[in-house]
């Protein structure tokens, strides 16, 4: 679909703006957001859902006071696999997370819609410009956390898709923990090296939203890593902590925690 076709069709599904819980839902069942996306739409499109990466986003537009209008697919009855979510995203495979920007182009991946906006929004403060110094460390870490972390820890989540066999989830799932806490450990070695108490030195970073989002204690209702953590990983742990307690982030990482697997399960009942 054009850009500017798209656009439109985004518009007229969300009936114009306004924020993420007084916009109409679109065709596809999006449903609205709660109200930690609370705030006028600025034209930014979010289609995520509970327990997906979607949430990292989510944490980049709060902490960087912009607003975004989240709509809610439910995976669970395959939304994102309707003709009308593939049309308004432009995405054939029905990606999830996917940002429809102001301009209406639709983009995907978590770290590359996340580096887009601090680029495009000059938010240095979450990641370093081009000419920083810091710019090469902070692209190893992202690109780190995205090719070597996630992988282990979507395999520890949903062992279901790699398996042929039931009886094998829980070994995949416990595989693919250790493995992801393998490469917790080595961020924990960086984090030292930097002096702490952030993978880059004394500056927080969109890196740490990642790190806590994969490292929370009690992930969605998932096992996780986090148990894994203490006594082996405290510098990690003190990171968590430090972003978890953030003012702007502290009540939407609270909900992921201890509600977001209830209004999960709620969505695939409906």
């Amino acid at each position: 679909m054009p850009t500017n076709r798209r656009l439109c069709c985004i518009r007229q599904h969300l009936g114009g703006g306004g924020s993420g819980t007084a916009a109409a839902a679109p065709a596809t069942r999006v449903t609205s957001a709660p109200p930690v996306s609370a705030g006028p739409a600025a034209g930014h499109v979010l289609f995520g859902g509970p327990l997906t990466r979607a949430v990292m986003i989510e944490l980049l537009f709060m902490e960087a006071g912009i607003p975004v209008d989240v709509r809610k697919v439910n995976m669970g009855q395959q939304e994102h696999q309707s003709a009308e979510y593939k049309a308004l995203t432009g995405s054939a495979t029905g990606l999830i997370p996917t940002l429809v920007t102001p301009d209406g182009e639709a983009l995907y991946e978590t770290p590359a819609i996340m580096l887009h906006l601090a680029d495009r929004h000059q938010l240095t403060e979450l990641a370093p410009g081009v000419d920083d110094p810091d710019r090469g460390r902070f692209l190893s870490a992202l690109f780190f956390i995205a090719g070597e972390l996630h992988p282990h820890m979507k395999r520890h989540w949903y062992p279901s898709r790699y398996v042929l066999r039931e009886e094998d989830e829980a070994a995949m799932a416990e595989q693919a923990r250790q493995a992801a806490f393998e490469r917790v450990q080595d961020i924990e070695s960086r984090i030292e090296e930097s002096g702490g108490p952030y993978q880059l030195g004394t500056r927080f970073s969109l890196l740490d939203i990642c790190l806590a989002f994969f490292c929370l204690p009690g992930n969605g209702g998932a096992v996780g890593v986090n148990g894994l953590l203490e006594g082996s990983c405290p510098r990690v742990l003190e990171c968590v902590r430090l972003v978890l307690a953030r003012p702007r982030l502290k009540e939407r990482f609270e909900h992921y925690m201890y509600r977001e697997r209830a209004e999960f399960n709620a969505m695939q009942q409906q």
